[in-house]
Formats: structure tokens, sequence, C-alpha cells
């Protein structure tokens, strides 16, 4: 679709501010090795995008091998990447610069979160590139697809001393979190353990208010790994619409 990055680059930079994001340009000879082609400012967020263009690949096309320059994916790893805890101490969140790709019908979108040996990006990498038709990429609100998954949220679990109270609260802790940094505010009750139980009843039988104060690791081994991802579904699906009830009602 775009016959260089220059203009590859520009079609976003153009998108994103007509979003309201400042976008600066900053790639140049004197700057650090590796750094990306463009700092992104919105109100409360800021990202850096390296730009590549393919355009004889396709967004059907299972195996990629990007076009990075030494230095490019160490920058985002080395130089870049934060890691911080919430104030609680019970997450960990990750931040990431990115690296957009143009395609002849098509965008990918890849989050910077490992080294790609030989700079490939296949099935194995799923978790962290995105794929857009055109179509899609221009319907895309591409600020608030930067909101949603720059920021990456893990709980800090002690498998050998956490009960399954504190499982939970971790687990619903770090979703909270992850919604925050989508532009939600964490100013509103969120519901104790007790209440998961009765639905999640149905995905561990021996879940019950009771069990609540063993611990977690007992349950876990007995409990395939399927399982373990429904209930951390279901707590998504809970949290996320809690605050989705709550941004309505603030508007």
């Amino acid at each position: 679709m775009w016959k260089t990055e220059k203009e590859f680059g520009q079609y976003i930079m153009s998108k994103l501010t007509k979003e309201g994001c400042s976008c600066i340009r900053i790639e140049s000879a004197s700057t650090i090795s590796g750094m990306p082609d463009m700092y992104l400012l919105g109100i409360a967020d800021d990202y850096f995008i390296e730009f590549k263009n393919m355009k004889n690949k396709s967004i059907k096309d299972a195996y990629f091998k990007i076009p990075w320059r030494p230095g490019q994916q160490a920058w985002a790893l080395n130089y870049y990447t934060h890691y911080t805890k919430d104030w609680s101490g019970q997450c960990k969140v990750t931040k990431y610069s990115w690296t957009f790709v143009g395609l002849k019908d098509g965008v990918m979108l890849i989050r910077m979160s490992r080294y790609r040996h030989d700079n490939a990006i296949g099935i194995m990498d799923a978790d962290d590139y995105f794929m857009f038709s055109k179509e899609e990429f221009t319907d895309l609100m591409l600020r608030r697809f930067l909101q949603r998954n720059t920021y990456v949220v893990r709980p800090i679990l002690d498998h050998e001393s956490d009960t399954w109270y504190d499982l939970l609260s971790k687990w619903v802790n770090c979703i909270t979190i992850e919604l925050y940094t989508r532009g939600y505010y964490p100013d509103i009750d969120m519901p104790c353990p007790e209440d998961y139980i009765d639905n999640l009843h149905e995905i561990i039988p021996a879940l019950t208010v009771e069990s609540l104060n063993e611990p977690a690791r007992i349950l876990i081994e007995e409990c395939p790994i399927i399982r373990m991802k429904k209930i951390y579904n279901y707590l998504v699906e809970m949290v996320d619409s809690i605050y989705n009830c709550y941004a309505l009602n603030k508007n």
C-alpha cells in the first residue's frame, strides 16, 4: 500500500495527529544507535515507534523477517523497556515500545517485548503482534489501541505460600491496574474473593468459601491449565464489566 517507509510513517503520523496526539520524528545521525523513528505524546501517555515497510509481504503470511537494523532491537529492550511494581506490590507492570510495519494489504504492529533471533517473527510470537487489513486499520482508533496494549500487567505470585484468597486478590488487582492503563480510574470498590466463588465453583468444584485460606498450589496442581485460563478470563470479564458500567455512569 505504501511505496516507501517514509510514506508509511507519514500516514501513521497523520492518523495519530487526527486523534489528538503530538508526533515527533526523532531518528537522525546524531541520536543513539537504534533509537526509533517517532516519539508520540498524548494527553497522559507517550510511546516510541519504529517504522518499517515490507510492501511485498501480506497479512496472510505466517513468517516475517523484519528489516531491523543493528541496534534497533537492543534499544527497545535495553534502553526503553520499563518494569515497575504497582502500589500494592502485587503486580509487575511492563511498558514496551513498538515497531509498525506497512504491508501490501494491511499493517502489522509489533510489541517489542523480547529479542527476535534473525529478526524473525512467526506464529510463536502471536501474543506480541497484531494484524490489521487496510479497512480494519483505517477504522482503528490507534491511540486507544496503544493505550490498551503498550502496558502488560502480570501478578506477582508466590506459589508456595499464596492462598486462594491471595491468588484471586492479586489477579483482580492485576486486571484493575491493566484497566487503569487503558484510561479507567480505580476509585470504586471492587468485589472481594468471596463474591467470585459461586461462579468459579463451576470451574473448580473444590473451590469453596472455606477453601479460600488453603494454599492455592494444592488446587492448582489438580487443575488443568485450560481451567486456570477460564478463571482468569472470568475475572477479566467481571472486572471489565464493572469498569464499563462505571465509565458509562461517570460520563
